[in-house]
């Protein structure tokens, strides 16, 4: 059983139409960048499903391979990326990370206005054995648990409250095209100093770099799976809207421990910004072998 849509797979051709890889740099001002807390779109047609819009940030970072194998559970071979050799070195893999700002979500009568969520996978990895590519799902950071949500909280396979700088938004403009995401763990409002940095992005528009937008939108869109129940959900985020706004970024990345096992500093870190109209299955997840 196919668990794309043929509608989802429409829309992700689609996509093409959008010109991603035609797009360049230009300046981004904050009040540019405020048409990014959108609608949810996706709602009508979806309403069993999770869904929403997501202004995010995706950064793809390089790791070794011995780290992104353990991390995706220790048991299934990694894929070829066919990511740029300069950047994803022949003894690494890509570490994706997903942060930003979820708005106006929505699973049948339930809504939930605002959420902010970071979410922590290992992609290309061979789930099923047949050469097809899921994402290994290892934490999600979460602003609030959110117990309506009960589809989307059951997906993921390490769930922490986590506090946002900014809160309630994506990024921080720090500059013209200058932004900046600080997530920390502890109690921030009572005991300041007990709060612990857990990632931390400095970073600035940019044209083009070796990884396209295709590239970035086909990782997102890959299934995932979660090791500590063995089973499969989608996601499909679309980047077909208006107010989508999406552009490339730089800069420097640091997570620290739950993000990755040990502290990592990356520099000149490779990402891309905008916003999603975001769907996701509810429940559980269905077997792996559905997907390929």
């Amino acid at each position: 059983m196919k668990l794309f849509s043929g509608s989802h797979l429409a829309t992700l051709g689609a996509l093409g139409l959008f010109g991603f890889s035609s797009l360049v740099f230009s300046a981004h001002s904050e009040t540019d960048l405020s048409k990014r807390q959108a609608p949810n779109t996706v709602y009508p047609g979806h309403e069993s499903e999770m869904t929403g819009s997501y202004n995010q940030t995706i950064w793809v970072l390089p790791i070794d391979k011995s780290v992104a194998k353990s991390m995706a559970g220790g048991n299934y071979e990694l894929l070829e990326h066919g990511l740029d050799s300069s950047y994803i070195g022949p003894n690494q893999h890509p570490l994706l990370i997903v942060a930003g700002y979820m708005y106006d979500i929505r699973q049948g009568i339930t809504k939930v206005n605002q959420l902010s969520s970071t979410s922590v996978y290992v992609p290309f990895v061979d789930r099923t054995g047949q050469g097809k590519p899921f994402l290994c799902s290892t934490l999600t950071l979460l602003d609030q648990l959110v117990p309506t949500l009960v589809g989307f909280l059951s997906q993921i396979t390490v769930t922490g409250l986590a506090n946002y700088d900014p809160p309630h938004n994506a990024y921080k403009n720090t500059g013209i095209n200058d932004f900046s995401l600080t997530i920390t763990q502890g109690t921030t409002i009572l005991t300041p100093n007990l709060a612990v940095t857990k990632f931390q992005s400095n970073f600035h528009a940019t044209p083009q770099q070796s990884i396209k937008s295709e590239q970035f939108i086909s990782m997102v869109n890959q299934p995932f799976y979660k090791p500590l129940t063995g089973l499969c959900n989608y996601q499909t985020q679309l980047y077909n809207e208006t107010f989508s706004s999406p552009f490339f970024v730089t800069g420097q990345v640091q997570t620290f421990n739950p993000v990755t096992p040990s502290t990592m500093v990356f520099n000149d870190a490779q990402g891309w910004t905008a916003t999603a109209e975001w769907i996701s299955g509810s429940g559980l997840g269905q077997s792996c072998s559905n997907f390929v």
